[in-house]
């Protein structure tokens, strides 16, 4: 057999070099024309170039379906469509307080030389409603800190600096991040010698005694000995006595068939 040959024939080789010689690649599969070896591999033949075609194939030539150009004003959007209401909004007086800047901001723009409007912008920054909320919000912020200072300051005379302390120990341990616990080292079992008469008493199966079959003809001692009670006589004769039919003649005719008369067919 071929299979047979060719193992003879590499017999000599390595393993290694066995892999090598099958890893090379078969020239007569891989070699085609090379384009850069051609002389001029894109040149069209005279024949070719004075050729007329014929009507058959300027039909075939045409395609079958007329692509559009592309058109940018036809094309659809790269973004979705505005709504032409959301264009023709008008901004309302509280949007164009909101969006003024800080007057921290402009203050420390005012250096600039190319801060011309800055200061038209700062008026209209202090007069605009926006500004005076903030203000109001400021002085809201500002009584309700001076509120919790005097109940700190309340509590502070109450207790003692040592359970301040303590308290304060003790809320800094309650808001720290929690850190999970660290799982502990499973222990590892010691090696022991492995046990080949206990696997074998366990892999083989129970010896199980067959049960020896029961005489069905034979009566049990109980049933021997056993004295019946006068319930179960009572129990055991019926109530009502069965008519016993008495047997019938073979050959006899019933009186019934005796006394019909005879039928003319």
């Amino acid at each position: 057999m071929l299979s047979e040959r060719i193992k003879y024939a590499m017999d000599h080789l390595s393993h290694k070099q066995h892999i090598s010689l099958l890893a090379r690649p078969n020239w007569r599969r891989i070699q085609k024309k090379h384009v850069h070896i051609l002389p001029r591999p894109y040149s069209i033949r005279r024949s070719a170039l004075k050729a007329r075609a014929s009507k058959r194939i300027k039909v075939m030539a045409q395609p079958k379906h007329v692509t559009k150009k592309y058109d940018p004003a036809k094309a659809p959007p790269l973004f979705p469509r505005i709504h032409p209401k959301t264009l023709a909004a008008k901004t309302t007086k509280r949007i164009n307080d909101l969006a003024l800047p800080t007057k921290r901001t402009l203050l420390a723009n005012m250096r600039f030389p190319t801060s011309a409007n800055i200061a038209s912008t700062l008026l209209r920054v202090q007069k605009s409603r926006y500004r005076r909320y903030r203000f109001f919000c400021n002085a809201r912020q500002q009584r309700e800190m001076k509120r919790k200072q005097r109940i700190l300051a309340k509590l502070r005379r109450a207790i003692k600096p040592d359970e301040w302390e303590h308290h304060m120990e003790v809320l800094e341990i309650l808001s720290a991040p929690k850190v999970p616990p660290k799982p502990r080292p499973i222990k590892k079992k010691k090696w022991r010698p492995f046990n080949v008469r206990r696997l074998e008493e366990l892999a083989t199966p129970p010896a199980r005694e067959m049960p020896v079959g029961r005489d069905p003809f034979k009566v049990p001692i109980t049933a021997l000995t056993y004295k019946i009670s006068k319930r179960l006589l009572k129990i055991a004769f019926p109530k009502v006595p069965t008519e016993i039919m008495p047997p019938r003649v073979p050959g006899q005719v019933s009186p019934a068939a005796l006394k019909a008369p005879p039928q003319g067919r």
